[in-house]
């Protein structure tokens, strides 16, 4: 069967990217594709780890290019992270995720970052010795952003 969490959250605030001059579609925020790679991680991973350096590179951009001055503008990020930026980028890519979904459907992601099982082998699958602080920062962050009582 088919999960679709996620697909609901990354339509609801989607980049527009123009092709051509006449054609602009919609894709999935920076946001979103974090959950997005961590859901299809979760549901792949035993036949095909590609989405989990996927995950890593995004949890980097999170802190490079224009994503830098979203996260030089958020002073939690910052401090939640010790400063470290590629860490406050990870939260704040998490954070800003996270506030898309509901605490029932957040619960998906939650559950792959609480899983210590599952969060060290997404984090060994990431293949860089950057992996579990970026994918903590995120989760730290994520959890952070799940509007309560939603």
């Amino acid at each position: 069967m088919l999960d679709v969490v996620g697909l609901r959250e990354a339509m609801s605030s989607p980049d527009l990217v123009t092709l051509s001059p006449t054609l602009t579609i919609n894709v999935a925020s920076i946001q979103a594709q974090t959950a997005l790679k961590i859901l299809a991680w979760r549901d792949r991973h035993l036949t095909n780890s590609k989405d989990a350096p996927d995950l890593h590179d995004v949890l980097w951009a999170g802190s490079r290019g224009p994503y830098a001055e979203e996260m030089w503008a958020a002073p939690d990020a910052l401090e939640a992270c010790g400063y470290v930026l590629d860490l406050a980028g990870a939260y704040l890519l998490g954070k800003t995720c996270a506030e898309n979904f509901t605490a029932a459907r957040a619960q998906a992601v939650v559950d792959v970052l609480d899983d210590p099982t599952a969060f060290a082998r997404l984090a060994l699958q990431m293949q860089h010795l950057t992996a579990s602080e970026l994918l903590d920062a995120y989760g730290r962050g994520f959890a952070a952003g799940v509007p309560k009582g939603a």
